[in-house]
């Protein structure tokens, strides 16, 4: 897919809008911060056609020519562990 490098998007299906919020290692917000508290879903996400119940649960990693393989395996173990306690 065409998309600006070092940038991607990932959503866990399933899991309650927030659950961002409950990871500990890793800074993370829900929504765009333009739309920041509104609970409503980004309109951009709606537009790249993820589903409205999915929006809350997705996730924007930015990673720059700086970032390290040692950041990503803690980012991507973070999210995981996050998802796995919230879907138990």
């Amino acid at each position: 897919a065409l998309r600006a490098p070092g940038i991607s998007m990932l959503t866990v299906p399933g899991l309650r809008r927030g659950w961002l919020a409950q990871l500990t290692t890793v800074a993370a917000s829900g929504g765009s911060a333009c739309a920041s508290g509104s609970g409503q879903a980004s309109r951009v996400l709606l537009a790249m056609g993820v589903a409205n119940e999915d929006a809350g649960n997705s996730i924007r990693i930015s990673l720059g020519e700086r970032s390290t393989a040692a950041e990503v395996t803690a980012i991507v173990a973070e999210l995981a562990q996050g998802a796995a306690r919230l879907l138990k």
